[in-house]
């Protein structure tokens, strides 16, 4: 196989599905890395040698000093193998901001980064924290109430509907009969523009809003047209409407709506129509910047990485094209049957011919042969991939974390 993607002849047999590989984990490298001997877990580091010996049935990442390992039960190890809490807990999650969300039976609390119950199993749903803040409820009367607690379970608001599950940019939605609005950890609502009400929640300090304005016909009737607008954190617009590639106020409805956060820099926006004479939706998509800026529609995107650039599919002739922040098509120009989003210098890529994935770097160059029927993104220096059936991980050099 050549080792240039501009030698590849490779035809793209389908549009890349407008998905995100969603990782728990932050952009660090990891000197504990998950290994896998047949079907039990445990840690290696990244030369490859074991730390933990394989005994685990499921684990987590080291995002502290401290993870959760599961054998019949859920409990926490430290980078030692040592237990540091019984194997007590029914379910555990990652770590987010120094706390992990456990479950025994029907409640749930928070274990901190010493393996300390930091927040007692005494409700029925939580979220995890962001921010120093997370969002406890229990099911009262048939309604989710809610209450926002710090790290030490205090209560710093109580009796709320949210219609947001975490803290962003200083602001959570909180949501009435009437109305929804954002308020900050301390209870202060925020003064959104007149007209304007939320539509998607705070990201990157800014915020989609829903700008209504009525039209009238010149016999008297009147419609309502709901705009997209951003606001910032102070409540200000930033821009009034977000405006299309041809000036057009951009409307927003159950057709035509954001999809995504802002993620280094951008937000999603779908919009759907029924093809002629059949019932099938196409959607396309477009990336809105913070200050209202708008590309043209694609048949299929993906989010910005850190370094500014997606992969989209351009509507036109079904080519996998790499932009960069001002939606110009920059090198390599590639071909490919689906990929995913450059990370750690390295994209993610699934060739039509054998129907494999592996990963080119930012000169196009094969450096992971596609030999995996699943993959991910890197983050920290591995990748998750699936290889005959198996799950394993592998660093950017292609070292297989496995045995058997």
């Amino acid at each position: 196989m050549s080792n240039t993607i501009q030698k590849l002849s490779v035809i793209l047999l389908f549009v890349m599905a407008c998905s995100f590989f969603a990782s728990a984990q932050d952009a660090k490298v990891y000197d504990m890395i998950p290994y896998r001997k047949d079907s039990l877990w445990g840690f290696a580091d990244i030369a490859k040698t074991v730390l933990i010996q394989p005994q685990y049935k499921e684990i987590r990442f080291f995002n502290e000093e401290i993870t959760a390992v599961r054998k019949d039960k859920w409990g926490f190890i430290d980078k030692r193998g040592q237990a540091v809490t019984p194997f007590k807990y029914d379910v555990a999650g990652d770590f987010k901001e120094g706390m992990c969300q456990v479950r025994i039976g029907n409640k749930v609390g928070y274990v901190n980064e010493k393996g300390k119950e930091a927040v007692k199993l005494n409700y029925q749903f939580s979220e995890e924290f962001s921010e120093g803040l997370a969002v406890v409820s229990d099911s009262i009367n048939g309604k989710l109430i809610s209450k926002i607690i710090d790290k030490n379970g205090k209560e710093i608001l109580s009796n709320i509907i949210v219609a947001s599950s975490q803290f962003h940019s200083g602001y959570i939605a909180i949501k009435e009969i009437d109305q929804t609005y954002f308020i900050n950890r301390n209870g202060k609502k925020l003064n959104l523009p007149e007209n304007a009400e939320i539509y998607f929640q705070f990201s990157e300090d800014v915020a989609p809003v829903k700008l209504r304005s009525v039209k009238i016909t010149p016999d008297s009737l009147y419609s309502v047209v709901n705009y997209l607008g951003i606001i910032n954190t102070a409540g200000k617009l930033s821009k009034d409407t977000v405006k299309d590639i041809f000036g057009n106020k951009l409307s927003i409805s159950a057709n035509q709506r954001i999809i995504t956060n802002f993620t280094n820099g951008f937000a999603i926006v779908q919009r759907s129509s029924l093809e002629d004479y059949t019932a099938d939706k196409k959607n396309e998509y477009a990336f809105v910047d913070k200050k209202g800026k708008m590309s043209m529609w694609y048949s299929a995107v993906r989010t910005f990485s850190s370094d500014g650039r997606s992969l989209v599919v351009s509507t036109g002739d079904s080519t996998v094209k790499i932009i960069d922040i001002n939606f110009k098509t920059i090198p390599p120009f590639i071909k490919l049957a689906d990929a995913g989003t450059f990370s750690e210098g390295l994209l993610r890529v699934k060739f039509a011919a054998g129907g494999k994935w592996g990963f080119i770097n930012e000169k196009g160059e094969i450096v992971i042969e596609p030999v995996y029927e699943e993959c991910s993104d890197f983050s920290g220096g591995i990748a998750a991939v699936t290889r005959n059936g198996k799950h394993g991980f592998i660093n950017k050099n292609g070292l297989q974390f496995w045995e058997n």
